[in-house]
């Protein structure tokens, strides 16, 4: 069984100090929602162990996220409905400052009026750190081809489901294009609004 965390504390969106939020949303609300592909919350922690908090729903096209960690991707996942957590690292070096990045995969589906991700807040046993500002913010609006439909999966699937849709390998930001183009110490952060059309 896995050893717990008795340092863990609970912080609400509200309650945590320095986080950085991709994508146009309500940062008024108690939930942060994340309504786009590419639309997420940035944190720097300086903990062994994060967790995020969430609540999802959906009827059909289920969400996908994804995590960076220290700028490099880590993983990809569907999310089942309900209200649980979601651990994004354990047993790391405590003390030593991680910005963490969780993101929404797919785009806002209006065929499936229940499809959301909420993010209540996170569970960390350090502290937060302010989140590294950056000079410019890019922001990309385009379609299906932009959002990164049919980036995942094997070249002949062309079912038109949401593990396909991307939004952390996709045409705008992430993979041949603009990140490639751009000299590794830009100063700026990459973003997206997008949508099939």
């Amino acid at each position: 069984m896995m050893t717990r965390n008795e340092n863990l504390k609970t912080y609400s969106i509200k309650e945590i100090p320095h986080y950085h939020i991709y994508g146009r949303t309500d940062e008024t609300q108690n939930l942060l929602p994340l309504f786009w592909n590419g639309s997420g919350i940035e944190v720097n922690v300086t903990g062994s162990e994060l967790w995020i908090d969430l609540d999802v729903d959906c009827s059909f096209h289920e969400p996908w996220i994804a995590t960076e960690l220290n700028g490099a991707f880590m993983s990809r996942q569907m999310l089942l409905p309900g209200s649980y957590s979601i651990c994004l690292f354990r047993s790391m070096t405590f003390g030593v400052p991680k910005t963490m990045k969780f993101f929404r995969e797919l785009q806002a589906m209006s065929e499936d009026d229940d499809c959301h991700v909420f993010v209540r807040g996170f569970r960390c046993d350090g502290e937060f750190l302010p989140v590294k500002e950056h000079k410019y913010k890019i922001e990309f609006i385009g379609d299906s081809i932009t959002s990164g439909e049919g980036t995942y999966g094997a070249l002949p699937d062309t079912d038109w489901l949401a593990m396909y849709m991307s939004s952390s390998e996709n045409y705008a930001t992430y993979s041949q294009s603009a990140r490639c183009r751009l000299p590794s110490d830009f100063p700026g952060r990459l973003g997206c609004l997008l949508r099939m059309g």
